[in-house]
């Protein structure tokens, strides 16, 4: 019986290591956006099949025009091949309950954020590099929201109270908003890619 060449098992070792080494969604913590397999990270690495960091960026910039209503308006900055900056408002993402004068009120969340997509042969890191959270009923602002509200004193309502979670349906739906992106811009682009090269 013949056994797996040497060269092949190290590769299929190391792109082990590789893929297990990022994760490939986020998680919302007391300190903001994380990767789910290691929260010192600020992003995410999504792994693209078959395809060259020029094809990967087309099909990148292609997709932000298709999943986004103004998509063309949204990238507010790129660099052939190497990076793509977007900018987004979206509008009721979850409900956050609050009080005023004693009364229990809801209203929903709008996430503003910006993200930036860097590009390295067939992958991308895809980070938010900033983000609001806000409640708006009719495009107006009526008041921020906090992720956490560690050592201040103030009314808006806060996702984690220090460390402990207390709004956990709006983690859940912060979460599933950004992890459904990340899902999109990578299956998109690996099967755009896919049919590219038949």
């Amino acid at each position: 019986m013949k056994g797996i060449p040497m060269k092949k098992l190290a590769g299929a070792l190391l792109f082990f290591l590789f893929a297990s080494g990022f994760g490939q969604s986020l998680v919302l913590t007391p300190n903001g956006l994380r990767d789910s397999a290691d929260t010192s990270r600020t992003f995410v690495v999504l792994k693209v099949d078959d395809a060259d960091s020029a094809q990967v960026f087309k099909e990148a910039v292609h997709w932000i025009h298709r999943w986004f209503s103004h998509g063309g308006e949204a990238i507010q900055d790129s660099t052939l091949n190497k990076d793509i900056k977007y900018h987004i408002v979206a509008g009721g993402i979850t409900d956050i309950p609050y009080k005023v004068f004693g009364m229990k009120m809801h209203d929903h969340l709008t996430v503003d954020y910006k993200v930036e997509l860097a590009f390295k042969g067939t992958r991308i890191r895809y980070e938010v590099v900033k983000y609001n959270l806000y409640m708006a009923e009719s495009d107006t602002k009526i008041g921020d929201v906090d992720i956490s509200n560690s050592g201040k004193s103030g009314s808006n309502p806060a996702i984690y109270i220090d460390t402990t979670l207390k709004l956990d349906n709006a983690k859940r739906d912060i979460e599933a908003y950004f992890n459904d992106e990340i899902k999109s811009i990578r299956d998109t682009i690996n099967a755009e890619t896919k049919k590219a090269s038949w």
